[in-house]
């Protein structure tokens, strides 16, 4: 995260459709526009990590297409992940009797 102003060196968008393929096509995407940055190749790894997880979740509970933006800071790297649904996204607790994916909330410390 950063900690005062940055400047951005670059922004990269693509639309990705509601398909399963598109938590892939997101990592490679990712990857590719990172690798182009010299100081953003360090985040790679976990900006491709990050970035399935946030599309795989829009393609489970939106099931509409999928807007990705790389955004590469001096010092820092930003993903933007959208859908087409008009519904916000609501935490929700598990029962007892849940055994699925249990995930942080990473929304504050996203920003």
């Amino acid at each position: 995260m950063v900690d005062g102003p940055s400047a951005s060196v670059g922004r990269y968008e693509t639309w990705l459709s509601p398909d399963p393929m598109s938590a892939r096509a997101a990592r490679q995407f990712v990857r590719a526009k990172l690798v182009e940055h010299a100081s953003a190749d360090a985040w790679v790894d976990t900006a491709e990590l990050l970035v399935s997880e946030l599309v795989t979740n829009a393609l489970v509970h939106a099931r509409t297409g999928i807007g990705l933006a790389v955004v590469v800071f001096v010092d820092a790297i930003r993903l933007e992940v959208s859908d087409g649904s008009y519904d916000h996204p609501a935490p929700r607790t598990a029962g007892d009797s849940y055994d699925g994916a249990r995930s942080a909330d990473c929304r504050p410390a996203c920003g």
